[in-house]
């Protein structure tokens, strides 16, 4: 009789060491698994950066564009190279956006 009472203790034991393990497991696969999403939204923050600079600098010549092509008298509406002058205006400010954000990064 003591022996199965001697087992049942060891059992018992066993049985709290194996949900102790358990646990330890749980909290490094949800430690891992938050890491991995810090890694994944880190990585989505800076796709979202890049995407809104590049949706800046489209902005940027539409905007140049879109005010020249108002029906109000412009200083180079009646130059033969008006489209072109506007254009380049609405390049330069593009890159000069682009220029802008890499200094600043």
């Amino acid at each position: 009789m003591k022996t199965k009472v001697v087992l049942l203790d060891d059992v018992t034991i066993e049985n709290t060491q194996c949900y102790k393990q358990a646990e330890i497991y749980s909290n490094i696969l949800a430690s891992m698994m938050d890491a991995r999403v810090s890694i994944v939204n880190n990585n989505l923050n800076i796709s979202m950066k890049k995407l809104t600079m590049v949706t800046i600098a489209i902005m940027v010549p539409t905007f140049v564009v879109s005010a020249f092509s108002m029906n109000v008298a412009i200083p180079v509406q009646r130059h033969p190279y008006a489209f072109w002058i506007i254009l380049a205006i609405a390049f330069i400010a593009m890159f000069g956006f682009f220029f802008i954000w890499r200094m600043r990064k």
